[in-house]
């Protein structure tokens, strides 16, 4: 299990600005095996110096009422211009901790990590990113918890309807495979804000459903 799973593209896009980029604020409840095991929550703040934005996940997978797992992970990211300038994330991976920080220097993202450190392209995010859909067309997406990088495959896989905060909607469904058996899928409403996933990691099924 853990955060989110890290998508990007192959087709590389302009980002969207500011203003343009949809930020109200998401809370997705967890479901795993069709039980409900926690929380992921986005929020977002407009402050001189750019867009600030944190998320925050806690998850607890529970046997005959033990909690068996835990997982709990912060993030807090700056954004400029469309563009991720700073990010500094705390993961709890049931008691064994890390922390990733990144910020824009040299012309690109540096990264420092437990898997070291690293530039990334300018215009790359961490997979906790899901509420900006210019994520499916990053050039590189950084895992939050690791610092690892990964280029991956998605594709645009049409509209329909799907079930989110209560109402049906229309929504843009995007296939994601990451590799190493993380694949799924993740859908966005037509204002391009992040509403819905479902997708397998660490060979288990989770399912993001818009509270």
């Amino acid at each position: 299990m853990g955060g989110a799973l890290a998508v990007t593209g192959s087709l590389l896009l302009p980002a969207k600005t500011l203003a343009s980029a949809p930020t109200v604020d998401r809370a997705f409840r967890v479901i795993r095996r069709g039980e409900d095991i926690g929380r992921h929550h986005v929020s977002f703040a407009h402050k001189d110096h750019g867009l600030e934005v944190q998320v925050e996940i806690e998850l607890a997978v529970k046997l005959a009422f033990i909690t068996v797992y835990r997982f709990r992970q912060t993030g807090r990211d700056l954004w400029r211009g469309g563009v991720l300038v700073q990010a500094h994330t705390v993961t709890d991976d049931d008691g064994k901790r890390s922390q990733l920080l990144a910020r824009a220097a040299r012309g690109g993202l540096e990264v420092e990590g437990v898997s070291g450190s690293r530039v990334v392209p300018l215009g790359s995010m961490t997979d906790l990113c899901f509420w900006n859909d210019d994520i499916m067309r990053a050039p590189q997406v950084v895992d939050a918890q690791t610092g690892e990088t990964t280029r991956l495959r998605t594709q645009h896989a049409g509209v329909e309807p799907l079930l989110a905060g209560g109402s049906e909607i229309m929504a843009t469904r995007y296939r994601v495979d990451a590799g190493d058996g993380r694949a799924g899928t993740v859908w966005y409403d037509e204002s391009e804000a992040w509403v819905g996933a479902d997708f397998t990691t660490r060979g288990e099924r989770l399912v993001y459903e818009l509270i």
